[in-house]
């Protein structure tokens, strides 16, 4: 298998492709505007977007993925069912709800918190910018602690926000599960953020919530005014591809978030279908239930190689970060001669040598442990 067959390249609409010349390739030099124009004259993006680099995430045409944190199971064949009656019958001349009430409502009962303290949003990419849109922004800062995911960074570098790794942010972020490494932070922790730090909006990151066994930070909301918990329909509901987030807040949060917000973000099918989703949350608990196994055969597995330099970290997310002997990406290749894809990442501070792994089906667990083991020196 060449690198070309295990790595598919996908461009990005509107990304035009530049000769040598720097003219577009294929079309002539002046065709489409001034082929003379030195470049200081033509549109630029920002200046502080100049060394970025958008975010990506690479499909490998392999047999078995496990590299992007998707549930590995579709959703149950009721709410599967239920959403392809929905999509028969829905009115998709029309523009849906723009203030998503009825979800919002429905999310606050879930949860046991008021409707107004709750915002949606186009998955939780959306809800995140909206959230540094508002409340960080030019001239203000976002506080991480490394490793975690990139994402922050990246949405810190479309909102003009400045990254720091201190806790005087204007906005401070906790991803627990962490992603990549796959610890929640203790409630402690989340309500000591809160209270040395009144003016700064602390925001929990829950995507993975639904795997651990920790308390949800949901339960602080009442007593921090400043506190924010995130939640996502991408990973334990299997609705990656409905694009659905969510955020629960004090009303006073929200009201910035509406501020920021784009026009009927989310669209009407998946407010309706994240509605149908929480109809079905017991059956989608079976789904949890079989993912959260998997993963402990997953780290018995792993822990089996530690004689081959293999060390898995405590997880209770639906993928496990594990180091492996000499450099990672080596692995990484390797397996994916084998036909399995993991995610590098390495290049995070403190994980130098890491990969991380989703969980996956029982087959899909067994190549991977089959084809590390053979990939291991």
């Amino acid at each position: 298998m060449t690198g070309r067959d295990r790595q598919q390249v996908r461009p990005y609409l509107g990304r035009a492709v530049l000769g040598a010349q720097g003219q577009v390739a294929g079309m002539p030099a002046g065709a489409g505007g001034s082929g003379s124009a030195p470049p200081s004259d033509r549109p630029r993006p920002r200046s502080e977007l100049a060394g970025h680099v958008p975010y990506r995430s690479p499909r490998p045409r392999v047999r078995v993925r496990l590299d992007t944190n998707e549930s590995p199971w579709p959703p149950p064949a009721g709410l599967r069912a239920a959403l392809a009656e929905l999509a028969a019958g829905h009115d998709w001349q029309r523009y849906g709800d723009l203030d998503a009430v009825g979800l919002r409502a429905r999310l606050g009962e879930v949860h046991g918190h008021a409707a107004e303290g709750v915002w949606v949003a186009a998955g939780t990419w959306e809800v995140l910018q909206q959230v540094l849109l508002a409340f960080a922004g030019p001239g203000r800062s976002v506080g991480i602690r490394e490793p975690t995911w990139g994402g922050y960074r990246h949405l810190a570098a479309l909102t003009g926000s400045r990254v720091t790794g201190d806790r005087t942010a204007e906005v401070l972020v906790v991803c627990s599960p962490n992603n990549p490494t796959g610890e929640p932070t203790p409630l402690a922790v989340v309500a000591q953020r809160c209270q040395a730090h009144p003016a700064s909006l602390v925001v929990v990151d829950e995507a993975y919530a639904e795997f651990s066994g920790a308390p949800s930070a949901v339960g602080l909301l009442g007593q921090y005014p400043n506190l924010a918990v995130v939640r996502s329909f991408s990973k334990a509901l299997g609705l990656a591809d409905l694009r659905l987030g969510y955020l629960l807040a004090h009303p006073d949060v929200v009201a910035g978030l509406e501020r920021v917000r784009l026009p009927y973000h989310p669209s009407g099918f998946a407010q309706a279908a994240g509605l149908l989703a929480l109809d079905h949350l017991a059956a989608l608990q079976a789904t949890i239930a079989r993912v959260v196994a998997e993963r402990q055969r997953v780290v018995a597995g792993l822990l089996g190689l530690r004689g081959r330099g293999v060390k898995p970290r405590p997880s209770q997310a639906n993928f496990v970060c594990f180091a492996v002997p000499g450099p990672a990406a080596g692995v990484r290749r390797g397996l994916l001669d084998r036909g399995v894809a993991v995610r590098d990442v390495s290049d995070q501070p403190g994980l130098a040598g890491h990969l991380r792994v989703t969980v996956g089906t029982p087959a899909d667990n067994d190549a991977f442990l089959a084809a590390l083991g053979e990939v291991l020196p």
